[in-house]
């Protein structure tokens, strides 16, 4: 083979690597979008940990439950029976006979539906919306939650499985 032969060979294998580099890297780059894509729709549910299931009186919710350390040690002791009392005309409160772990923020307002640690042994279930000074640890929400029998209720909480 002689020079003038070989220089062109050599430029069409240096295009072809170049080709290839480039056509790995665009894969590469459309790969890692997608991925981030998914991981940004995953994270669209903001906070959520889990879904489970609430038993109020007999009629059965699905609550979706906050990504934060006392949802996770609350999830440990599910399933869990709770009695549960009205509050202040906007709650209901059961005693859980354990310690649960606690983080308290001043929430300023409590929305209908939201699932409250009150102290470090207390589950509370707001039945209305109302505004409040006091600190809670945030575990969920119950979407869509009808109206609760006044009186003391039994609550049923259970993963969804």
């Amino acid at each position: 083979m002689d020079k003038e032969s070989t220089v062109p060979t050599a430029v069409a294998f240096i295009g072809f690597v170049l080709v290839a580099v480039f056509c790995f890297i665009v894969i590469r780059d459309n790969v890692n979008e997608k991925n981030a894509q998914r991981q940004a729709q995953e994270t669209k549910e903001v906070g959520k940990l889990a879904d489970v299931n609430v038993n109020i009186a007999g009629t059965l919710y699905t609550a979706v439950i906050e990504s934060n350390k006392a949802a996770e040690s609350f999830l440990t002791h599910l399933p869990l029976d709770i009695e549960m009392t009205d509050l202040n005309e906007n709650s209901k409160r059961g005693y859980t006979y354990f310690k649960l772990a606690t983080e308290t923020k001043k929430l300023g307002k409590v929305e209908v539906g939201d699932i409250l640690i009150s102290g470090d042994s207390y589950v509370i279930i707001a039945t209305k919306t109302f505004k409040t000074s006091d600190k809670f640890t945030k575990l969920g929400h119950i979407n869509n939650l009808g109206d609760i029998p006044r009186g003391p209720i039994n609550t049923h909480i259970s993963k969804i499985e």
